[in-house]
């Protein structure tokens, strides 16, 4: 029995577990390379988890960052 993924919420991890793995700021271009993303996808999520507060981003560098919300993640 193979289980049904949602595209969005594995894209999601797959965002978080990059910032675990690179531990720096990312443009959009970097991350969407990164993960293989179409552009147009990459810039909804990310604004998406910025709205909810689980990224930053950095104007002047157009760059995000995860906040200490996804750190609190794995709390009680």
């Amino acid at each position: 029995m193979s289980v049904a993924t949602v595209k969005s919420a594995v894209r999601v991890l797959e965002v978080l577990d990059h910032f675990r793995v690179c531990r720096e700021p990312q443009s959009l271009k970097e991350i969407c390379a990164a993960l293989d993303y179409p552009q147009s996808s990459g810039t909804v999520l990310l604004k998406n988890l910025t709205q909810l507060g689980y990224l930053s981003y950095d104007r002047s560098t157009r760059q995000y960052f995860p906040t200490l919300r996804v750190a609190a993640l794995g709390d009680r």
